[in-house]
């Protein structure tokens, strides 16, 4: 059994570490209009396509996937330790994240992996996620929700 464990953890830990160089924060909003596998559609997300996260709370937080323009909000199903205050998320799959029951957010809290069970995933409008983040005190008055419209096929337009 320990020798099961110690492949879990070396897994884990090879999963997490690609995952966190794949999911560093940035700031470039460029997409690909030729590669139209980014997004899985209607409430779901490639876990490989995140682009971003904000956490807003331990058991909720918004992704960005495939650019800044398509956000989701995911909640995990009970409390997550440190989820709001990691640097790095990294998911159990490169594949689509919809809230199934085997899914789950991998994150490292002061030196200890945690694991936690994805509840809900849903897209979220301009509005909706001005409203959400307002709501954890994190809106900036200078957001405007008609000036970007999300487009999360892997294109995007703009409302200007």
């Amino acid at each position: 059994m320990r020798t099961a464990e110690r492949m879990a953890t070396v897994l884990m830990v090879g999963l997490f570490s690609m995952i966190m160089v794949g999911c560093a924060s940035t700031t470039d909003n460029s997409t690909n209009d030729g590669d139209k596998t980014w997004s899985a559609g209607g409430n779901c997300f490639f876990a490989r396509s995140v682009r971003n996260f904000e956490a807003l709370s331990d058991n909720l937080l918004i992704v960005w996937a495939p650019s800044q323009r398509c956000p989701y909000k995911v909640e995990v199903t009970s409390f997550c330790q440190g989820l709001k205050t990691t640097n790095a998320i990294a998911f159990n799959t490169q594949g689509s994240i919809c809230g199934r029951a085997n899914e789950r957010l991998l994150i490292r809290d002061m030196g200890a992996d945690r694991s936690c069970r994805i509840g809900k995933v849903s897209r979220l409008s301009a509005q909706e996620l001005i409203d959400l983040r307002a709501e954890y005190g994190k809106s900036s008055p200078d957001e405007d929700p008609d000036n970007t419209t999300p487009d999360c096929t892997g294109t995007e337009t703009s409302g200007e």
